[in-house]
């Protein structure tokens, strides 16, 4: 690596900023990495302690697997090459945010394409959930592609057919109480950059980004961008 390069490198750090996606892992400084483990272990210790029902045994095992886990969405974030700004004070990527939840007219056609062609079992994918007071953009993975049955099923919501539409949703009582819609869309540069981002949207427009959980974040650092 040149002096040149060294000082981009160097100087996209300024202001806990990143947005170098060029840059091997081996250019990258310590210091990017341990500024990511140090927002992310303070992030998830704050999810645990707020996480109700959880037992002192299933908290030991939680803490003990955290610093693997930690360590390799850190090493994921430098890596992965993900075309938008990496902020390492708070380990998420800042994202342009529309000011509203946007779904393509041609969104049905273009998924179900893409499922039939593209998709792959673990691939990272996009859910827009909506409640009656807020709209947001989800990571979750595949987990069973049946296309016979013209469905697929993702690891968290559940199965959607080959058009998006939620087959899963909640008990009666549940969907009620909250209105919940789920939408799988698909996962182009928008839609990841809106669920990477953590964008949400209130009834009166845009809320501030909600923080990724670990899984949300390790699942974004396993995409392929083209």
């Amino acid at each position: 690596m040149n002096e040149n390069q060294q000082a981009d490198i160097f100087q996209a750090l300024h202001g806990g900023y990143v947005n170098s996606p060029q840059a091997t892992p081996d250019q990258w400084p310590a210091a990017a990495f341990a500024e990511l483990c140090n927002a992310l272990y303070e992030r998830e210790l704050q999810q645990l302690a707020q996480q109700l029902g959880l037992t002192v045994q299933g908290l030991q095992k939680r803490l003990r697997s955290l610093p693997y886990y930690i360590q390799q969405a850190a090493r994921g974030m430098l890596q992965c090459g993900a075309p938008f700004v990496l902020d390492l004070q708070n380990a998420s990527w800042q994202t342009p945010q529309k000011t509203k939840l946007q779904t393509a007219a041609k969104q049905t056609t273009k998924l179900s394409n893409w499922l039939h062609k593209h998709a792959k079992l673990g691939d990272a994918v996009v859910i827009h959930v909506q409640t009656q007071h807020l709209q947001k953009a989800v990571l979750d993975s595949l987990d069973r592609l049946d296309l016979a049955q013209q469905r697929v099923h993702c690891n968290h919501w559940g199965w959607f057919d080959l058009q998006g539409q939620w087959l899963d949703p909640l008990p009666a009582h549940e969907a009620a109480a909250t209105a919940m819609q789920a939408v799988l869309v698909l996962p182009d540069k928008y839609h990841l950059g809106a669920a990477m981002g953590g964008h949400q949207w209130g009834h009166k427009g845009k809320l501030d980004p909600r923080p990724l959980s670990l899984r949300e974040v390790l699942l974004a650092t396993r995409i392929q961008w083209r």
